[in-house]
């Protein structure tokens, strides 16, 4: 049994179309020499191929066939049990390594390569490849335990009629090559597991095959056109192999014992078949797209595509990395796959195979044994991404739409055109999602706000647009007010006010600092009333020619300070006239008598309407009472007096007469 395998460098699938009624027909092609035309050279140097199979070799025990009556090359596939077991096969018929490939000639035929080795280098017996058209029975799985295939395979068992066998006759170091064919016995009445008859074969040596030994004897190598001996000459439906079985017999008879076979899944690796196949391969961009997405295969002028007359092969690939094989397909030129639908969102990019000599998107050849790989890549449909600039320049701003850029994801920055503050910048995109940002955002005086301009879903064929918006910043212009009022003023901040440029004055807020917003220019700061109510007012540096950018902000500090005040005197001449009062004819003893009064009263006038200074009011005493401040007068002239007594409860109150007390004051008049 197989251990190891080392497939050839092309990709094959396992061949699947029914095997009927294959008969030997040789073609009228005889070769000149021991060596068959190209793709291969027999010349006894193994090996052509890298398609290899390796068995166990020397004196070891190794999974091979029974040693019964049931393992006969005519019988072995009716066996009701499985074949199978533990053997070691004599040198000569012990094979160690084989090999297995297939190519087409010029003139589109199909050669099969065969070669092998075994432990010895003389010694009789039949090397032999059988081939049938059923895969080998699903017991058979070769990666199973030796143990399980022993109680569960044979790797015969679906052998069926049209099956043939390639025989290596090496008796006597002979190289023939002689090809067998199974058979209904019963014409047509065969089910599985019934007796085959096994045509005695024709020989192909140097007619249809070549074959030729290694120097030393030890391995063989040989080619077999089946075009012209297996594959029907005018075929209806495929001829194509899922099973093959290498191995040695005692002789060239139908009661031959099998000595060893190699077990492998030779179909894995290798395509016998006069069809081709194509395979489709679905790719979206970007990844993990889904459809459907249908396809179709036809040739060109509409030939059929098939031997039944088939004249196209329709699919659909539900997603990305989704795989569709067509089989059976009559070799030829002129196939052409397209594809015929897709979803909405997309679109086809290339439709590209790896047959010999296609293009992308070009007439290609299907080769029989072969299997053609198309990739059809497909892609999100663009969409359209417009970039929109507005600039507001309402502050004192310049900058137009070509000063700012902008950059989609991590893409280089582009700029926007126009010397407006209103521009767009339409894109071309991919289907996805994008976020558009603006490189120095929120610089050079300008804020920068966004709309719609992260995470934007651009669909397949739709549009997005994201907005950009630039606005002019105000500049801030703040104006301080300090006070000292060292000197006994008590003015406050908002007791001043001030000017920007000598327009109307603006009062100072209480806590002595105004944030003022301005466009961008020159700037003086001024105090309406400066150095007046006793202040001195000062400015700071910052409050003449102030220079102001867009966003930026200044300080103007105005400072007011007290001064000492500067008081000034007059001199006037006072003189201080008193009076008394005497009192006669008081009635003694009245309770209240202790709060009986006398009201002094001066006046300037001769009619005593005119009153001077405050009235003085003094108690009674003694019958008597006097002033003690006084009144002050300051001009010379005629003064009378008037005394109002209250009286008490013994006596009754009185004024004295006006001009009954006069005094004359003049300039030179000393009290």
């Amino acid at each position: 049994m197989t251990t190891l395998r080392q497939p050839r460098d092309r990709r094959f699938v396992a061949a699947s179309a029914a095997l009927l009624g294959l008969s030997v027909a040789l073609g009228p092609t005889a070769y000149a020499g021991s060596s068959p035309p190209a793709p291969f050279v027999i010349d006894g140097m193994i090996a052509d191929t890298t398609t290899t199979f390796l068995d166990p070799s020397g004196n070891t025990q190794e999974l091979g066939p029974l040693n019964s009556n049931a393992t006969k090359l005519g019988v072995i596939h009716s066996a009701s049990t499985p074949m199978l077991a533990t053997t070691n096969p004599n040198s000569q018929v012990d094979l160690t390594q084989v090999w297995l490939d297939t190519a087409n000639d010029a003139d589109g035929d199909t050669w099969l390569y065969l070669a092998w080795k075994r432990d010895a280098n003389k010694g009789s017996g039949v090397i032999q490849y059988e081939f049938m058209k059923s895969a080998a029975p699903t017991a058979c799985d070769y990666t199973k335990t030796t143990a399980e295939l022993i109680a569960t395979c044979n790797p015969f068992a679906n052998r069926a009629p049209g099956d043939f066998v390639i025989v290596w006759d090496q008796s006597g170091s002979s190289a023939r090559i002689i090809l067998r064919t199974w058979s209904d016995p019963d014409g047509g009445t065969w089910t599985k597991g019934q007796p085959l008859s096994l045509s005695s074969g024709v020989d192909l040596t140097n007619i249809s095959a070549f074959a030729k030994y290694s120097a030393d004897l030890f391995s063989g190598e040989a080619a077999v056109n089946l075009s012209d001996t297996v594959f029907p000459a005018n075929p209806s439906s495929c001829t194509s192999i899922g099973n093959v079985v290498p191995g040695t017999v005692t002789g060239n008879s139908d009661t031959a014992d099998y000595k060893d076979i190699v077990l492998a899944d030779f179909a894995d690796s290798l395509t016998i078949s006069n069809c081709g196949t194509v395979k489709v391969i679905k790719d979206t961009d970007p990844e993990g797209g889904t459809g459907p997405f249908d396809y179709q295969l036809a040739r060109e002028g509409g030939a059929a595509i098939r031997f039944d007359g088939t004249t196209q092969a329709t699919g659909a690939l539900a997603a990305d990395g989704s795989e569709a094989t067509i089989l059976a397909l009559k070799p030829g030129t002129n196939y052409v796959l397209t594809e015929t639908d897709m979803p909405a969102a997309y679109e086809l990019q290339s439709i590209s195979c790896d047959a010999p000599g296609a293009s992308d998107g070009s007439p290609l050849t299907v080769t029989a044994g072969e299997t053609t790989t198309c990739t059809i890549t497909n892609t999100l449909r663009p969409g359209k991404l417009t970039v929109t600039k507005h600039v507001v320049n309402d502050n004192g701003g310049t900058k137009v739409t070509g000063d700012f850029s902008f950059k989609v994801g991590t893409g280089s920055a582009q700029s926007f055109p126009g010397t407006g503050t209103q521009a767009s910048v339409s894109l071309t995109v991919v289907a996805g999602t994008y976020n558009v940002t603006e490189p120095g955002a929120d610089t050079g005086g300008y804020t920068t706000t966004y709309s719609n301009c992260s995470d934007v879903k651009v669909p397949p064929g739709g549009t997005q647009e994201c907005t950009i918006t630039n606005d002019d910043q105000p500049a801030h212009l703040i104006v301080t007010k300090v006070i000292h009022n060292d000197h006994g003023l008590t003015k406050t901040a908002t007791d001043f006010s001030y000017s920007i440029n000598g327009q109307t004055a603006i009062s100072f807020e209480a806590d002595a600092s105004n944030d003022n917003t301005v466009n961008a220019g020159t700037y003086t700061v001024t105090e309406p009333q400066a150095n007046t109510g006793g202040y001195l007012t000062s400015y700071s540096a910052g409050c003449t020619g102030i220079v102001l950018a867009l966003g930026e902000t200044k300080t103007c500090t105005i400072t007011n300070s007290d001064t000492p005040a500067t008081p000034a005197g007059t001199t006037t001449m006072r003189w201080v006239l008193h009076d008394s009062l005497a009192i006669t004819g008081l009635r003694a003893g009245a309770p209240d008598a202790a709060t009986a009064t006398a009201t002094f009263r001066l006046y300037s006038d001769a009619s005593c309407t005119v009153q001077v200074g405050d009235a003085e009011i003094r108690p009674v005493a003694s019958s008597a009472a006097s002033t003690v401040a006084g009144v002050a007068v300051t001009a010379v002239g005629t003064y009378s007096w008037r005394v109002t007594y209250s009286g008490d409860a013994y006596n009754t109150g009185f004024t004295t007469a006006c001009g009954s007390e006069v005094t004359t004051i003049g300039a030179t008049y000393t009290p």
